[in-house]
């Protein structure tokens, strides 16, 4: 069975899925890069999920600064 990313988003969006699935989510949105391909809220939100340690970001030289400051 793949990953549903449409119906998860959906779900996101609607704030209907626990934490857990909101890590799956932006881990998967990472994983392939399309995190990056979306509206920046969600690159905020992956970059704020990878700082507390709930997701893990691929190596791309990423410098959060940019969405949170120095």
């Amino acid at each position: 069975m793949t990953y549903d990313v449409t119906a998860n988003i959906g779900a996101y969006e609607e704030g209907k899925l626990d934490d857990d699935a909101v890590n799956q989510l932006f881990q998967q949105l990472a994983d392939t890069g399309q995190v990056w391909e979306m509206d920046s809220k969600y690159g905020k939100k992956a970059v704020e999920l990878a700082e507390a340690g709930r997701i893990s970001l691929p190596d791309m030289g990423l410098d959060t600064t940019h969405f949170f400051g120095p």
